[in-house]
């Protein structure tokens, strides 16, 4: 298998247009081509993974309005930086109107089936026949298994959101789409509470909209989780990647310091 060389976006937040584009670009020439995904979250879900979000707006906003599509650097915390460059500014254009293509295409998929069975079959055999797997638990050996997880949760810490992104097949799934055990509500039910709260954690800030809050030091979301997890078009997932540390017991958004591939 071709190694996957990608390395997260790094720039200072004082850089200029061009420097912003130019580290935007090589991010999404490598995910848009490499990865397999049917929804705007779960292309957040591997955008966010290299510190770069794209941006469909608010809802009402002149850029949601006009079917528009903004393209942002995130630090390690999520925080925006630099200037949001419009899809249509890059020379591949890959405007919203291209993405649903793509995302219908993706979906169609003859692959993409089988490929799911990898993160079910993942998931199942680490919960099968036990009874004392936490969320964090579950989280760390997916990722052993080449396979990350991101979460959403509302402002009360409950979650109401997970996306499974296999780096080994290069494909993204919301969890309500493997099936209801796979969903926020189906792996909840299937762990046990674990070693940290999941009330207390940092996470990306990029791609919020409109009802959800953020308060002060730990970064918390309110929203309606179903409509999230069943829009196919304005999806926002990905805001949470979330591993346990080992160290502590927070959840904080993962900056990959090695090819997701190979480990290296």
């Amino acid at each position: 298998m071709q190694e996957f060389n990608l390395k997260p976006v790094s720039i200072k937040a004082a850089y200029g247009k061009s420097e912003t584009k130019k580290a935007i670009a090589n991010v999404l020439e490598k995910v848009l081509n490499d990865y397999k995904f049917t929804t705007m979250g779960e292309l957040n879900a591997v955008l966010n993974y290299y510190n770069v979000a794209a941006d469909i707006g608010s809802e009402g906003s002149r850029i949601r309005k006009n079917n528009g599509l903004l393209y942002r650097v995130l630090d390690e915390d999520g925080n925006r930086l630099g200037v949001p460059i419009k899809a249509s500014d890059f020379h591949f254009k890959p405007t919203h109107r291209k993405l649903k293509v793509r995302f219908l295409y993706n979906e169609m998929n003859p692959n993409r089936t089988k490929d799911s069975l990898r993160v079910k079959n993942s998931i199942d055999f680490t919960l099968y026949g036990k009874q004392n797997v936490s969320l964090p638990r579950l989280i760390n050996i997916l990722q052993k298994d080449g396979i990350d997880t991101v979460i959403r949760k509302n402002e009360e810490g409950l979650l109401y959101g997970i996306t499974y992104c296999d780096h080994r097949t290069r494909s993204v799934f919301n969890g309500s789409a493997l099936g209801k055990q796979y969903s926020a509500k189906g792996i909840a039910e299937r762990c046990i509470e674990g070693p940290f709260s999941l009330h207390q954690q940092k996470s990306q800030k990029i791609g919020m909209d409109v009802g959800q809050a953020v308060s002060a030091g730990n970064v918390y979301y309110a929203g309606n989780g179903s409509a999230l997890e069943n829009d196919k078009s304005n999806d926002f997932s990905g805001r949470l990647s979330c591993r346990p540390d080992a160290r502590s017991s927070v959840c904080y958004r993962r900056r990959p310091s090695s090819n997701p591939l190979t480990g290296t």
